[in-house]
Protein backbone atom coordinates (compact mmCIF):
# COMPACT_ATOMS: atom_id res chain seq x y z
CA UNK A 1 0.00 0.00 0.00
CA UNK A 2 2.79 2.44 0.95
CA UNK A 3 4.61 1.83 -2.30
CA UNK A 4 1.46 2.42 -4.30
CA UNK A 5 0.75 5.70 -2.51
CA UNK A 6 4.30 6.91 -3.04
CA UNK A 7 4.04 6.09 -6.73
CA UNK A 8 0.75 7.93 -6.99
CA UNK A 9 2.08 11.08 -5.35
CA UNK A 10 5.12 11.01 -7.59
CA UNK A 11 2.94 10.49 -10.62
CA UNK A 12 1.06 13.71 -9.88
CA UNK A 13 4.22 15.74 -10.37
CA UNK A 14 5.64 14.08 -13.52
CA UNK A 15 5.19 15.44 -16.97
CA UNK A 16 2.84 13.52 -19.24
CA UNK A 17 5.64 12.81 -21.70
CA UNK A 18 7.63 11.00 -19.03
CA UNK A 19 4.61 8.97 -17.99
CA UNK A 20 4.10 7.66 -21.50
CA UNK A 21 7.65 6.35 -21.58
CA UNK A 22 7.08 4.13 -18.57
CA UNK A 23 4.88 1.20 -19.50
CA UNK A 24 4.63 -0.07 -15.97
CA UNK A 25 2.93 3.05 -14.63
CA UNK A 26 -0.54 2.40 -16.00
CA UNK A 27 -1.03 -1.01 -14.37
CA UNK A 28 0.01 0.42 -11.04
CA UNK A 29 -2.35 3.32 -11.45
CA UNK A 30 -5.21 0.92 -12.07
CA UNK A 31 -4.41 -0.59 -8.70
CA UNK A 32 -5.03 2.79 -7.16
CA UNK A 33 -8.73 2.47 -7.80
CA UNK A 34 -8.74 0.20 -4.79
CA UNK A 35 -7.27 2.92 -2.55
CA UNK A 36 -9.74 5.13 -0.69
CA UNK A 37 -9.70 8.68 -1.99
CA UNK A 38 -9.12 10.09 1.47
CA UNK A 39 -5.96 8.06 2.00
CA UNK A 40 -4.69 9.11 -1.42
CA UNK A 41 -5.22 12.79 -0.68
CA UNK A 42 -3.72 12.56 2.81
CA UNK A 43 -0.59 10.81 1.61
CA UNK A 44 0.08 13.35 -1.12
CA UNK A 45 -0.60 16.24 1.23
CA UNK A 46 1.74 14.75 3.82
CA UNK A 47 4.54 14.45 1.31
CA UNK A 48 4.03 18.00 0.05
CA UNK A 49 3.79 19.64 3.49
CA UNK A 50 6.59 17.72 5.15
CA UNK A 51 4.15 15.81 7.32
CA UNK A 52 3.46 18.84 9.53
CA UNK A 53 -0.01 19.78 10.68
CA UNK A 54 -0.24 22.80 12.96
CA UNK A 55 2.44 24.09 15.33
CA UNK A 56 4.88 26.94 14.78
CA UNK A 57 7.26 26.85 11.88
CA UNK A 58 10.93 27.04 12.72
CA UNK A 59 12.79 30.27 11.84
CA UNK A 60 14.75 28.51 9.11
CA UNK A 61 11.72 26.84 7.54
CA UNK A 62 11.23 27.31 3.82
CA UNK A 63 8.71 29.91 2.72
CA UNK A 64 5.23 28.75 1.72
CA UNK A 65 5.26 31.28 -1.10
CA UNK A 66 4.53 29.87 -4.56
CA UNK A 67 7.59 31.81 -5.72
CA UNK A 68 9.90 30.17 -3.17
CA UNK A 69 11.68 28.11 -5.84
CA UNK A 70 12.16 31.10 -8.14
CA UNK A 71 15.25 33.26 -8.19
CA UNK A 72 14.13 36.57 -6.69
CA UNK A 73 15.96 39.69 -5.57
CA UNK A 74 14.90 41.78 -2.59
CA UNK A 75 15.98 45.25 -1.54
CA UNK A 76 16.72 45.96 2.12
CA UNK A 77 16.81 49.52 3.46
CA UNK A 78 18.48 50.07 6.83
CA UNK A 79 21.37 51.87 8.47
CA UNK A 80 24.59 51.07 10.37
CA UNK A 81 24.87 47.57 8.89
CA UNK A 82 28.10 48.40 7.07
CA UNK A 83 29.84 48.85 10.43
CA UNK A 84 31.61 45.84 11.93
CA UNK A 85 30.99 43.92 8.67
CA UNK A 86 27.44 43.24 9.85
CA UNK A 87 25.88 43.10 6.42
CA UNK A 88 28.53 40.75 5.03
CA UNK A 89 27.95 38.33 7.90
CA UNK A 90 24.16 38.60 7.74
CA UNK A 91 24.03 38.00 4.00
CA UNK A 92 26.42 35.06 4.12
CA UNK A 93 24.24 33.38 6.74
CA UNK A 94 21.09 34.12 4.74
CA UNK A 95 22.48 32.79 1.45
CA UNK A 96 23.50 29.52 3.08
CA UNK A 97 19.83 28.83 3.77
CA UNK A 98 18.16 30.75 0.94
CA UNK A 99 20.38 30.65 -2.16
CA UNK A 100 17.45 31.50 -4.45
CA UNK A 101 16.65 34.79 -2.70
CA UNK A 102 19.22 37.51 -3.30
CA UNK A 103 19.17 40.71 -1.26
CA UNK A 104 20.50 44.11 -2.29
CA UNK A 105 21.36 46.31 0.68
CA UNK A 106 21.02 50.10 0.62
CA UNK A 107 22.55 52.01 3.51
CA UNK A 108 20.68 55.11 4.64
CA UNK A 109 22.20 57.80 6.97
CA UNK A 110 23.61 56.33 10.18
CA UNK A 111 21.58 58.61 12.43
CA UNK A 112 18.06 57.90 13.63
CA UNK A 113 16.54 61.27 12.76
CA UNK A 114 18.36 61.53 9.44
CA UNK A 115 17.45 57.94 8.58
CA UNK A 116 13.73 58.62 8.84
CA UNK A 117 14.07 61.81 6.81
CA UNK A 118 15.82 59.84 4.07
CA UNK A 119 13.20 57.10 4.30
CA UNK A 120 10.34 59.56 3.87
CA UNK A 121 12.07 61.09 0.84
CA UNK A 122 12.47 57.61 -0.66
CA UNK A 123 8.81 56.81 0.01
CA UNK A 124 7.66 60.10 -1.52
CA UNK A 125 9.81 59.39 -4.57
CA UNK A 126 8.32 55.90 -4.98
CA UNK A 127 11.70 54.25 -4.52
CA UNK A 128 11.32 50.49 -4.60
CA UNK A 129 11.97 48.70 -1.29
CA UNK A 130 11.06 45.28 0.08
CA UNK A 131 12.24 45.23 3.70
CA UNK A 132 12.67 48.34 5.86
CA UNK A 133 14.18 48.84 9.32
CA UNK A 134 11.89 50.66 11.76
CA UNK A 135 10.92 51.07 15.38
CA UNK A 136 7.43 50.84 16.81
CA UNK A 137 6.24 54.49 16.69
CA UNK A 138 7.48 54.92 13.13
CA UNK A 139 6.10 51.55 12.06
CA UNK A 140 2.67 52.52 13.36
CA UNK A 141 2.74 55.95 11.75
CA UNK A 142 3.85 54.70 8.35
CA UNK A 143 1.81 51.53 8.57
CA UNK A 144 -1.35 53.59 8.85
CA UNK A 145 -0.16 55.56 5.82
CA UNK A 146 0.01 52.34 3.82
CA UNK A 147 3.79 51.98 3.78
CA UNK A 148 3.95 48.59 5.57
CA UNK A 149 2.05 45.34 5.24
CA UNK A 150 0.44 43.68 8.25
CA UNK A 151 2.88 40.91 9.20
CA UNK A 152 0.11 39.04 11.04
CA UNK A 153 -1.28 37.93 7.69
CA UNK A 154 2.12 36.87 6.38
CA UNK A 155 2.99 35.01 9.59
CA UNK A 156 -0.34 33.16 9.48
CA UNK A 157 0.52 31.82 6.02
CA UNK A 158 3.84 30.68 7.48
CA UNK A 159 2.13 29.04 10.48
CA UNK A 160 4.36 31.18 12.72
CA UNK A 161 2.65 32.35 15.92
CA UNK A 162 3.98 35.84 16.67
CA UNK A 163 2.95 35.94 20.33
CA UNK A 164 4.32 32.48 21.00
CA UNK A 165 7.65 33.39 19.40
CA UNK A 166 8.06 37.02 20.50
CA UNK A 167 5.86 37.24 23.59
CA UNK A 168 3.33 39.85 24.70
CA UNK A 169 5.32 42.70 23.12
CA UNK A 170 3.60 41.82 19.84
CA UNK A 171 0.28 42.78 21.43
CA UNK A 172 1.78 45.98 22.82
CA UNK A 173 2.88 47.18 19.37
CA UNK A 174 -0.40 46.45 17.62
CA UNK A 175 -2.31 49.27 15.97
CA UNK A 176 -5.96 48.45 15.30
CA UNK A 177 -5.08 44.77 15.48
CA UNK A 178 -2.22 45.00 12.98
CA UNK A 179 1.50 44.46 13.47
CA UNK A 180 3.66 46.34 11.02
CA UNK A 181 7.07 44.90 11.82
CA UNK A 182 8.98 42.06 13.49
CA UNK A 183 11.17 43.33 16.36
CA UNK A 184 14.67 41.92 16.66
CA UNK A 185 15.40 43.17 20.17
CA UNK A 186 13.74 44.14 23.42
CA UNK A 187 14.21 47.29 25.46
CA UNK A 188 14.66 47.52 29.19
CA UNK A 189 16.49 50.22 31.11
CA UNK A 190 19.24 50.28 33.69
CA UNK A 191 20.70 53.00 35.85
CA UNK A 192 24.42 53.39 35.09
CA UNK A 193 26.59 55.36 37.49
CA UNK A 194 30.16 56.57 37.95
CA UNK A 195 31.40 54.97 41.16
CA UNK A 196 34.34 57.35 41.42
CA UNK A 197 32.03 60.38 41.53
CA UNK A 198 29.82 58.74 44.14
CA UNK A 199 32.85 57.87 46.26
CA UNK A 200 34.27 61.39 45.98
CA UNK A 201 31.02 62.92 47.27
CA UNK A 202 30.32 60.19 49.81
CA UNK A 203 27.01 59.29 48.18
CA UNK A 204 25.61 55.79 48.61
CA UNK A 205 25.31 53.75 45.41
CA UNK A 206 21.77 53.30 44.01
CA UNK A 207 20.11 49.88 43.91
CA UNK A 208 16.80 48.23 42.97
CA UNK A 209 15.01 50.02 45.83
CA UNK A 210 16.06 53.55 44.81
CA UNK A 211 13.10 55.83 44.03
CA UNK A 212 12.98 58.83 41.69
CA UNK A 213 12.79 61.27 44.59
CA UNK A 214 15.95 59.72 46.03
CA UNK A 215 17.53 59.86 42.58
CA UNK A 216 16.89 63.62 42.37
CA UNK A 217 18.61 64.17 45.71
CA UNK A 218 21.59 62.07 44.59
CA UNK A 219 21.79 64.05 41.33
CA UNK A 220 21.83 67.38 43.16
CA UNK A 221 24.74 66.25 45.35
CA UNK A 222 26.71 64.97 42.36
CA UNK A 223 26.22 68.06 40.17
CA UNK A 224 29.03 70.59 39.92
CA UNK A 225 31.05 72.93 37.72
CA UNK A 226 30.00 75.50 35.14
CA UNK A 227 30.15 75.87 31.37
CA UNK A 228 32.54 73.43 29.72
CA UNK A 229 33.35 71.96 33.13
CA UNK A 230 29.72 71.29 34.01
CA UNK A 231 29.02 67.82 35.40
CA UNK A 232 25.38 66.80 35.66
CA UNK A 233 24.27 64.52 38.44
CA UNK A 234 21.90 62.74 36.03
CA UNK A 235 21.21 62.70 32.29
CA UNK A 236 17.93 61.11 31.23
CA UNK A 237 17.16 59.23 28.05
CA UNK A 238 14.46 60.33 25.66
CA UNK A 239 16.31 63.17 23.95
CA UNK A 240 13.98 66.11 23.36
CA UNK A 241 10.85 64.01 23.90
CA UNK A 242 9.07 65.35 26.97
CA UNK A 243 6.78 62.31 26.99
CA UNK A 244 9.75 60.47 28.53
CA UNK A 245 8.61 62.11 31.78
CA UNK A 246 5.89 59.49 31.97
CA UNK A 247 7.87 56.42 30.96
CA UNK A 248 8.78 55.63 34.61
CA UNK A 249 5.06 55.41 35.34
CA UNK A 250 4.75 52.51 32.90
CA UNK A 251 7.00 50.58 35.26
CA UNK A 252 4.26 50.83 37.90
CA UNK A 253 1.50 49.47 35.67
CA UNK A 254 0.21 52.91 34.62
CA UNK A 255 -0.63 53.32 30.95
CA UNK A 256 -1.56 56.14 28.62
CA UNK A 257 -5.24 55.26 28.72
CA UNK A 258 -7.60 53.95 31.38
CA UNK A 259 -9.48 50.68 31.11
CA UNK A 260 -12.29 52.52 29.29
CA UNK A 261 -9.85 53.84 26.66
CA UNK A 262 -9.87 57.49 27.78
CA UNK A 263 -6.57 59.37 28.41
CA UNK A 264 -5.02 58.79 31.81
CA UNK A 265 -3.41 62.15 32.61
CA UNK A 266 -5.65 62.86 35.60
CA UNK A 267 -3.83 60.14 37.58
CA UNK A 268 -1.99 61.66 40.58
CA UNK A 269 1.21 59.90 39.53
CA UNK A 270 1.28 61.99 36.34
CA UNK A 271 1.34 65.17 38.40
CA UNK A 272 4.05 63.71 40.64
CA UNK A 273 6.20 62.76 37.65
CA UNK A 274 6.07 66.20 36.03
CA UNK A 275 6.79 67.84 39.39
CA UNK A 276 9.85 65.64 39.99
CA UNK A 277 11.27 66.22 36.52
CA UNK A 278 10.77 69.99 36.66
CA UNK A 279 12.60 70.14 39.98
CA UNK A 280 15.42 68.10 38.46
CA UNK A 281 15.74 70.46 35.48
CA UNK A 282 15.26 73.71 37.45
CA UNK A 283 17.98 72.71 39.91
CA UNK A 284 20.44 72.20 37.06
CA UNK A 285 21.05 68.60 38.14
CA UNK A 286 20.04 67.30 34.70
CA UNK A 287 19.87 68.80 31.18
CA UNK A 288 16.27 69.55 30.21
CA UNK A 289 14.51 68.01 27.24
CA UNK A 290 14.91 71.31 25.39
CA UNK A 291 18.65 71.37 26.07
CA UNK A 292 18.99 67.72 25.06
CA UNK A 293 17.31 68.51 21.75
CA UNK A 294 19.06 71.78 20.94
CA UNK A 295 22.52 70.50 21.79
CA UNK A 296 21.83 67.01 20.41
CA UNK A 297 23.07 65.49 23.64
CA UNK A 298 23.58 61.74 23.74
CA UNK A 299 23.46 60.84 27.43
CA UNK A 300 25.66 57.77 26.87
CA UNK A 301 28.43 59.94 25.46
CA UNK A 302 27.94 62.44 28.28
CA UNK A 303 28.42 59.61 30.77
CA UNK A 304 31.46 58.16 28.98
CA UNK A 305 33.10 61.60 28.96
CA UNK A 306 32.46 62.01 32.71
CA UNK A 307 30.02 64.86 32.13
CA UNK A 308 27.22 63.01 33.95
CA UNK A 309 27.45 60.97 37.14
CA UNK A 310 24.38 58.86 36.28
CA UNK A 311 22.33 58.03 33.22
CA UNK A 312 19.18 56.03 32.63
CA UNK A 313 19.31 54.16 29.37
CA UNK A 314 18.81 50.70 27.97
CA UNK A 315 20.97 47.58 28.12
CA UNK A 316 22.66 48.46 24.78
CA UNK A 317 24.56 51.34 26.40
CA UNK A 318 27.92 49.50 26.74
CA UNK A 319 27.76 48.48 23.07
CA UNK A 320 27.35 52.07 21.91
CA UNK A 321 30.08 53.24 24.25
CA UNK A 322 32.34 50.66 22.58
CA UNK A 323 31.46 52.29 19.26
CA UNK A 324 32.45 55.67 20.71
CA UNK A 325 35.73 54.18 21.81
CA UNK A 326 36.82 51.94 18.94
CA UNK A 327 35.09 53.43 15.89
CA UNK A 328 34.70 57.14 16.66
CA UNK A 329 37.84 57.32 18.83
CA UNK A 330 35.92 59.76 21.06
CA UNK A 331 36.59 58.25 24.49
CA UNK A 332 38.83 55.94 26.49
CA UNK A 333 41.71 55.57 24.06
CA UNK A 334 43.85 54.23 26.88
CA UNK A 335 41.05 52.21 28.43
CA UNK A 336 38.05 53.05 30.61
CA UNK A 337 39.22 55.63 33.12
CA UNK A 338 36.58 55.30 35.85
CA UNK A 339 34.70 52.58 37.70
CA UNK A 340 31.28 51.88 36.17
CA UNK A 341 28.32 50.65 38.18
CA UNK A 342 24.95 49.43 36.94
CA UNK A 343 21.68 48.54 38.63
CA UNK A 344 17.95 48.26 38.02
CA UNK A 345 15.93 51.21 36.74
CA UNK A 346 14.68 53.31 39.68
CA UNK A 347 11.27 52.73 41.20
CA UNK A 348 8.89 55.59 40.63
CA UNK A 349 7.94 55.77 44.31
CA UNK A 350 8.06 53.70 47.48
CA UNK A 351 4.84 51.91 46.51
CA UNK A 352 6.29 50.59 43.25
CA UNK A 353 7.54 47.01 43.02
CA UNK A 354 11.36 46.73 42.89
CA UNK A 355 12.78 45.31 39.64
CA UNK A 356 9.54 45.92 37.74
CA UNK A 357 9.53 47.83 34.47
CA UNK A 358 7.78 47.98 31.14
CA UNK A 359 9.75 45.77 28.74
CA UNK A 360 9.11 46.94 25.18
CA UNK A 361 9.89 46.02 21.59
CA UNK A 362 12.90 47.70 20.04
CA UNK A 363 13.88 48.00 16.41
CA UNK A 364 12.94 45.50 13.74
CA UNK A 365 12.02 45.06 10.10
CA UNK A 366 8.79 45.67 8.24
CA UNK A 367 7.64 44.53 4.81
CA UNK A 368 6.96 47.24 2.24
CA UNK A 369 3.39 47.39 0.96
CA UNK A 370 4.82 47.80 -2.55
CA UNK A 371 6.97 44.69 -2.53
CA UNK A 372 6.60 42.28 -5.45
CA UNK A 373 7.52 39.41 -3.14
CA UNK A 374 5.59 39.74 0.13
CA UNK A 375 6.18 36.23 1.47
CA UNK A 376 9.89 36.20 0.62
CA UNK A 377 10.27 39.67 2.14
CA UNK A 378 8.51 38.48 5.29
CA UNK A 379 10.79 35.44 5.38
CA UNK A 380 13.84 37.70 5.27
CA UNK A 381 12.43 40.03 7.95
CA UNK A 382 11.76 36.98 10.14
CA UNK A 383 15.31 35.76 9.58
CA UNK A 384 16.70 39.13 10.70
CA UNK A 385 14.49 39.10 13.79
CA UNK A 386 15.20 35.52 14.85
CA UNK A 387 18.65 34.47 13.65
CA UNK A 388 20.99 37.47 13.75
CA UNK A 389 21.12 38.62 17.39
CA UNK A 390 24.82 37.81 17.64
CA UNK A 391 25.64 39.88 14.55
CA UNK A 392 23.50 42.84 15.60
CA UNK A 393 24.97 42.63 19.10
CA UNK A 394 21.53 42.68 20.71
CA UNK A 395 19.43 40.94 23.33
CA UNK A 396 16.96 39.18 21.09
CA UNK A 397 13.20 39.62 21.28
CA UNK A 398 12.84 36.08 19.93
CA UNK A 399 11.84 33.77 22.77
CA UNK A 400 13.62 30.75 21.28
CA UNK A 401 16.90 32.50 20.48
CA UNK A 402 20.11 30.65 21.22
CA UNK A 403 21.41 32.18 24.50
CA UNK A 404 24.96 31.56 23.31
CA UNK A 405 24.39 34.11 20.55
CA UNK A 406 24.23 36.96 23.05
CA UNK A 407 26.91 35.70 25.43
CA UNK A 408 29.63 38.02 24.14
CA UNK A 409 27.77 41.12 22.98
CA UNK A 410 29.21 43.28 25.76
CA UNK A 411 32.80 42.11 26.01
CA UNK A 412 33.61 41.45 22.36
CA UNK A 413 33.57 44.19 19.76
CA UNK A 414 34.57 44.08 16.09
CA UNK A 415 35.49 47.61 15.00
CA UNK A 416 35.17 49.18 11.55
CA UNK A 417 38.72 48.07 10.73
CA UNK A 418 37.72 44.46 11.53
CA UNK A 419 39.87 44.40 14.66
CA UNK A 420 38.29 42.42 17.49
CA UNK A 421 38.46 43.81 21.03
CA UNK A 422 37.83 41.66 24.10
CA UNK A 423 37.29 42.05 27.85
CA UNK A 424 36.16 45.66 27.50
CA UNK A 425 34.03 46.05 30.64
CA UNK A 426 34.39 44.77 34.19
CA UNK A 427 32.68 41.40 34.48
CA UNK A 428 30.54 42.63 37.37
CA UNK A 429 28.92 45.20 35.05
CA UNK A 430 28.24 42.59 32.37
CA UNK A 431 26.85 40.20 34.97
CA UNK A 432 24.55 42.90 36.35
CA UNK A 433 23.10 43.66 32.91
CA UNK A 434 22.41 39.97 32.41
CA UNK A 435 20.91 39.76 35.90
CA UNK A 436 18.57 42.68 35.20
CA UNK A 437 17.51 41.00 31.97
CA UNK A 438 16.76 37.77 33.82
CA UNK A 439 15.14 39.17 36.97
CA UNK A 440 13.18 42.13 35.63
CA UNK A 441 9.44 41.75 36.23
CA UNK A 442 7.47 42.91 33.16
CA UNK A 443 4.85 45.47 34.18
CA UNK A 444 2.32 43.76 31.92
CA UNK A 445 2.66 40.56 33.97
CA UNK A 446 0.48 42.05 36.72
CA UNK A 447 -2.54 41.78 34.46
CA UNK A 448 -3.79 45.18 35.67
CA UNK A 449 -2.00 47.38 33.13
CA UNK A 450 -4.58 48.73 30.65
CA UNK A 451 -3.87 47.93 27.02
CA UNK A 452 -3.40 50.80 24.59
CA UNK A 453 -3.44 50.84 20.82
CA UNK A 454 0.04 51.73 19.55
CA UNK A 455 -1.38 54.46 17.31
CA UNK A 456 -3.27 56.04 20.20
CA UNK A 457 -0.16 55.90 22.38
CA UNK A 458 1.93 57.64 19.72
CA UNK A 459 -0.70 60.39 19.36
CA UNK A 460 -0.83 60.93 23.13
CA UNK A 461 2.96 61.10 23.36
CA UNK A 462 2.99 63.76 20.66
CA UNK A 463 0.32 65.65 22.61
CA UNK A 464 2.51 65.62 25.73
CA UNK A 465 5.48 66.91 23.72
CA UNK A 466 3.42 69.86 22.50
CA UNK A 467 1.54 70.76 25.67
CA UNK A 468 4.38 70.36 28.17
CA UNK A 469 6.54 73.12 26.67
CA UNK A 470 4.74 75.88 28.56
CA UNK A 471 4.85 73.91 31.81
CA UNK A 472 8.57 73.16 31.69
CA UNK A 473 9.32 76.76 30.69
CA UNK A 474 7.48 77.97 33.79
CA UNK A 475 4.69 79.75 31.90
CA UNK A 476 1.87 77.44 33.02
CA UNK A 477 1.23 76.04 36.54
CA UNK A 478 1.07 72.27 36.90
CA UNK A 479 -2.69 72.02 37.49
CA UNK A 480 -3.58 74.24 34.53
CA UNK A 481 -1.18 72.33 32.32
CA UNK A 482 -2.61 68.92 33.25
CA UNK A 483 -6.19 70.10 32.82
CA UNK A 484 -5.38 71.36 29.33
CA UNK A 485 -3.45 68.19 28.53
CA UNK A 486 -6.34 65.93 29.56
CA UNK A 487 -8.85 67.94 27.51
CA UNK A 488 -6.65 68.02 24.41
CA UNK A 489 -5.86 64.33 24.78
CA UNK A 490 -9.54 63.41 24.97
CA UNK A 491 -10.14 65.32 21.73
CA UNK A 492 -7.19 63.55 20.13
CA UNK A 493 -8.51 60.11 21.06
CA UNK A 494 -12.00 60.95 19.78
CA UNK A 495 -10.58 61.96 16.40
CA UNK A 496 -8.81 58.61 16.12
CA UNK A 497 -11.99 56.60 16.62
Amino acid sequence: MTAILQLACGYKTREVAKVKKRNNVLPKLIALTMVPALAFTTACSSKTDGGSAGGSASPGAASNSPQAEKKVKLKLVSYSLTTESKWERIYKRWQEKHPNIEVEYKEFPNDEAEYYKALDIAIAGNEYMDVIVTDNPNAVQRGKQGVFLDVNTLAAKDNFDLVENFGSIMKDIQAEGKNYYLPYNINFNLLYYNKDMFDAKGVKYPDENTTYLELVEMAKKLTGGEGANKVYGLALNGGSNAYATLLPLENTGWNWVKQDGTPNFSDQRVKDAFTIYKELFDSGAAPSFVTMGLEKINNRLLFAQKKAAMIINNWWTPVQMSQFRFNDKAVWQNGIDFKIGATYAPRFDSQATPKMQNVTAGYGYGVSAKTKYPQESYEFAKFLATECADIFGLISSYKKADPNQTADIFNKFLDKDKVEHKDIYPQEVVDMIKKVNTETIPATSTGTMPSVDAGVKKALQDQVNRDSVEFYSGKTPIDDFLKKLQTNAEDTVKKLK
